[in-house]
C-alpha cells in the first residue's frame, strides 16, 4: 500500500483539458502518437492497411503517416524481416501475419528510440499461375535452382567459405541472360551470358541492418528477346525475381 498527496502528482488544473482529449480520442498522444500503416495496392495506390489484406503480389510495400517522427519494424513469426528493395517486403505464398513494431524518437541513434505500438496484421498473398501458363506465354521457365544448404565456420563462429549458386532454364529463346545481386544495398554481383552459376563470399549475401543475420542472394534471367524467365511453380503468380536465402544464428566478422 502506498500513501502519497494526490495535489502532489496530478494538476488538477489539467483535469478538465485531459477529459476533453479523452472524449476526442486524443488522450496520450503525446506519449503513444497516433499512426497509420499504409500500404500500396495492386493498382498502385496507397490506401490505410488492414488486418486481412490480401494481394497478388509476391512482396507487399509499407509506409507509415503520423504527424510526428516515427518508425518501424516488420516481423513475420518472431523474425524480423528486412526490406529486400526500399519498403518493399517479401510475402510467403499464402497468409502472412506480420507484426509491426511502432517506435518513436529524435536523432539518428535507435537506442534513443522508445516503444509506441505493435500490432499484428494478416496479409494474404494469392500467387496464382502455372508452369504452362508462363510457357505458353513463349518466356523461359526457371527449371531448378542449386545452392548452399548451410555454412562453414571458423573457431570464433564467423562464416567462411565461398558458396556456389547455380540456375536451370528451359525454352523461350536461347542465349540467356542472368543477372545476379548480392543482399548489401542491393549490389551487382554479376551479370551476363556466361553466369548460369556464380561463387559468392557470406559477406556478399549478408542482408545488412537485420535484426538477426539474414543471407540471400537474388537473381533474374532473360532470353534473347528479352523475355524474363518465370519460376515453375503451380501455384502463385508469375515471377521474374528470384531470392535464395539462409538463415545465420551466430556472429559475424
Amino acid at each position: 500500500m502506498l500513501y502519497f498527496g494526490a495535489s502532489s502528482l496530478i494538476d488538477f488544473d489539467k483535469v478538465s483539458a485531459r477529459w476533453s482529449e479523452f472524449e476526442d480520442g486524443t488522450i496520450g498522444n503525446d506519449r503513444f502518437p497516433a499512426y497509420t500503416m499504409m500500404v500500396e495496392n495492386d493498382e498502385g495506390k496507397t490506401i490505410p492497411l488492414k488486418d486481412g489484406y490480401t494481394t497478388k503480389n509476391k512482396t507487399i510495400n509499407l509506409s507509415m503517416t503520423s504527424d510526428l517522427q516515427l518508425a518501424y519494424y516488420v516481423y513475420r513469426d518472431g523474425e524480423a524481416l528486412s526490406p529486400i528493395n526500399g519498403s518493399e517486403y517479401a510475402l510467403l505464398e499464402g497468409n502472412n501475419q506480420l507484426g509491426i513494431y511502432a517506435v518513436g524518437g529524435k536523432g539518428t541513434d535507435e537506442s534513443d528510440w522508445k516503444y509506441v505500438d505493435f500490432k499484428y496484421f494478416n496479409i494474404k498473398s494469392e500467387q496464382a499461375t502455372t508452369t504452362t501458363k508462363a510457357s505458353s506465354q513463349g518466356n523461359p521457365v526457371v527449371t531448378n535452382v542449386d545452392g548452399p544448404t548451410e555454412f562453414k565456420f571458423d573457431s570464433n563462429l564467423a562464416v567462411t567459405g565461398q558458396y556456389t549458386f547455380s540456375v536451370t532454364v528451359e525454352g523461350g529463346s536461347p542465349p540467356y541472360y542472368y543477372t545476379w545481386m548480392g543482399s548489401g544495398a542491393p549490389q551487382l554481383l554479376a551479370e551476363g551470358a556466361d553466369y548460369s552459376n556464380i561463387t559468392v563470399s557470406p559477406q556478399e549475401m549478408r542482408q545488412p541492418g537485420a535484426m538477426t543475420d539474414g543471407f540471400f542472394i537474388w537473381f533474374t534471367v532473360k532470353d534473347s528477346k528479352g523475355n524474363y524467365a518465370f519460376w515453375t511453380k503451380s501455384d502463385g503468380l508469375p515471377s521474374n525475381e528470384f531470392m535464395y536465402g539462409l538463415k545465420f544464428t551466430g556472429k559475424l566478422k
